[in-house]
């Protein structure tokens, strides 16, 4: 599949169709505000450990400890993330839930990530970077358009705001996903569940989002400090 930039006018003009495709009177709603503790009952935290990012289980527990309550990360050695997160979707099934608030444990989410449950969205992902080779391998958000010609990666300015917006897929380092879409949709067997998840669900009718108000910070290990992801933090800034 092709990967490439758009160019801005046409990224906004195909973010814009897609949002179109919920009518009127579905409007995505944009607030953040917090569950209500009832509400944080109905939804499981599952958190991926993926391969080689190990170093960072105790960083993200420490800096969320205190709003995002209990978690679930799947038992067993070697499991690659695609593989955690089926595990995660057969618990849930289980506990019969809302809905999945996935994580990697290298995302570190503000505190503010709970209202990822409160907007309007089948799958609502928070805002994140990662390293992305694109020919020209550089940080970029982890969300993505799609067109005919295939992923359309989505500048980092889009990301500035504070706002839901309409995408055609999203990675699940942070990410809430309804039961309704893992309940209608088998869970994919394929290393990029996340975006095959995505594009699928799209296919089916539901709606895609990321809020941009939920800006998360990557970790970076010690011994990849040359990085560029690590020179600019894994953050969002408008210098980027």
């Amino acid at each position: 599949m092709a990967v490439r930039y758009l160019p801005a006018h046409k990224l906004l003009l195909l973010l814009s169709n897609q949002a179109s495709t919920l009518g009127e009177g579905n409007a995505y709603k944009s607030s953040l505000d917090c569950p209500l503790m009832e509400e944080k009952l109905q939804v499981m935290v599952g958190v991926v450990v993926p391969k080689g990012k190990e170093f960072a289980l105790d960083a993200f527990k420490e800096a969320t400890k205190d709003f995002l309550g209990e978690t679930f990360t799947p038992k067993g050695t070697g499991l690659e993330a695609h593989e955690q997160r089926k595990k995660i979707i057969e618990e849930a099934k289980k506990r019969k839930v809302a809905g999945v608030l996935f994580f990697d444990c290298d995302v570190i989410p503000p505190d503010n990530v709970l209202g990822l449950i409160n907007v309007k969205g089948d799958i609502v992902g928070g805002a994140y970077l990662g390293w992305q080779d694109m020919g020209q391998p550089k940080v970029a958000p982890c969300s993505y358009a799609h067109d005919e010609k295939g992923i359309a990666f989505i500048p980092v300015d889009v990301f500035m705001g504070d706002q839901a917006i309409a995408v055609s897929a999203t990675q699940f380092g942070c990410a809430y996903v309804k039961k309704e879409v893992y309940d209608k949709i088998k869970w994919p067997e394929d290393v990029n569940d996340d975006i095959a998840l995505c594009l699928e669900a799209r296919k089916q009718g539901f709606n895609v989002v990321v809020h941009t108000g939920v800006k998360c910070v990557r970790k970076t290990p010690q011994k990849d400090l040359a990085w560029p992801t690590a020179r600019v933090g894994y953050e969002f800034k408008s210098d980027q």
